[in-house]
């Protein structure tokens, strides 16, 4: 593998790459136009001028590329700053690329300035700069593309610009700023190997309020009957729904957006959680408990659920999966789905959207991502008003009927 001029770090946009055709297109068309350009400026074949991610791209190529690029292209979006595989690639480009780092970075406004304000700490240091025009090009001319790509972002530009020139000109500019940060600024090669275990650079630091999670999932060996153990291991939280390369098990998964999200991520058994879930009163943490629908086989576990369902503790947010993008899953499909319905009948018929579609079985790895945002978002909420609404109301006046001095 020829070691790539640029990498584009991108946020993977949510929706099914199973059954219907890739959300991502814009931005692979965006890499396809910015490697022809940079191509053309630096002189190289196209196809050593960018990597980016595509569907079927192994782990191995990405760490390759990471760990070898000259300059680091990242597409800033709102979703770009609470996604863990983008901090991290960021991190581990950070940390390879030292003292040519941030002249090797390149950012892109992917949607508009404003939606991308509230930076993380970690990139304050790089300028987003979109480089000269051409030296022919009128100065008013160059301002007004500036205004648009700031204003609406280039993945709007892409849709909105009817004949393409302002893009282009823009495109133009950005391969001329790779070109500048390859000759200027190269980020030195290193092992694949160093670009791994790095930590994700956009984590919000502590303190933070907790998030209770509890993952309810057969054990490698205590599985349903039929069921395979290739998604298992020997804790519940080694469960890996998701076949995609390079998956990390979802309790891991949920602890890094929780961590972006600004929480301090708390790993419960089921066992011990379930008192609280059926508790009355206010909770102990706002908390999300995410159902593989195998374990409803169970007629047992499938009884605890429901009572779950029915007791409705507001701060407890449930997230079924139903991974049909796995065989054996896609099979049992209809079965599944049943079970579901029958152990989640409110959350199916009375919950928010984020809700029944939790409750409905998640069935891929970046849908589960956005939901699992959103509803632990929502539970926090809910908790907190919670604790508001049972908290006592404070009196700020001695009751004039009570004897004490305090009034107490």
């Amino acid at each position: 593998m020829t070691a790539p001029v640029f990498f584009l770090s991108h946020a993977r946009t949510p929706g099914s790459r199973v059954f219907g055709p890739d959300p991502d297109r814009p931005v692979f068309q965006f890499f396809d136009d910015l490697s022809r350009a940079v191509a053309r400026v630096l002189d190289v074949p196209q196809a050593a001028a960018g990597f980016v991610e595509r569907a079927g791209a192994t782990l191995a190529e990405s760490q390759r590329a990471l760990a070898t690029c000259q300059v680091f292209v990242p597409l800033y979006s709102p979703r770009y700053f609470t996604d863990p595989v983008c901090g991290r690639q960021w991190a581990a480009f950070r940390r390879r690329a030292g003292a040519s780092f941030p002249g090797s970075v390149v950012p892109v406004l992917w949607t508009p300035r404003r939606a991308a304000a509230a930076l993380p700490l970690a990139v304050l240091d790089v300028p987003v700069e979109l480089g000269p025009p051409e030296p022919h090009e009128a100065s008013s001319a160059a301002a007004d593309e500036k205004e648009q790509y700031e204003d609406g972002g280039l993945y709007r530009l892409l849709d909105v610009d009817e004949d393409g020139q302002v893009y282009r000109r823009i495109l133009e500019r950005l391969a001329r700023r790779v070109a500048v940060a390859a000759r200027t600024f190269p980020a030195p090669p290193v092992h694949a190997g160093e670009v791994v275990a790095v930590a994700d650079a956009f984590a919000v630091p502590p303190p933070r309020p907790v998030l209770r999670l509890t993952v309810l999932a057969p054990q490698g060996d205590r599985l349903p009957p039929g069921r395979d153990a290739d998604a298992y291991g020997p804790l519940p939280t080694d469960w890996r729904p998701y076949r995609s390369a390079g998956e990390a098990p979802v309790a891991v998964q949920m602890a890094e957006v929780a961590r972006n999200l600004g929480f301090s991520p708390e790993s419960v058994p089921f066992e011990k959680a379930y008192g609280e879930f059926v508790s009355p009163g206010p909770g102990p943490a706002p908390w999300v408990l995410v159902i593989d629908a195998w374990t409803l086989s169970d007629p047992r576990l499938a009884e605890r659920v429901r009572d779950i369902d029915a007791a409705g503790r507001p701060w407890v947010a449930v997230l079924a999966v139903l991974a049909v993008d796995e065989e054996q899953t896609r099979q049992h499909e209809k079965r599944l789905r049943a079970l579901l319905r029958a152990a989640l009948p409110r959350h199916l018929d009375a919950g928010r959207n984020a809700q029944r579609a939790a409750a409905r079985g998640i069935e891929t790895a970046d849908a589960f991502g956005l939901i699992f945002a959103e509803l632990a978002q929502g539970s926090y909420m809910r908790y907190v008003g919670g604790i508001q609404e049972h908290a006592p109301a404070p009196r700020s006046w001695p009751n004039k009927d009570d004897d004490s001095e305090t009034g107490e």
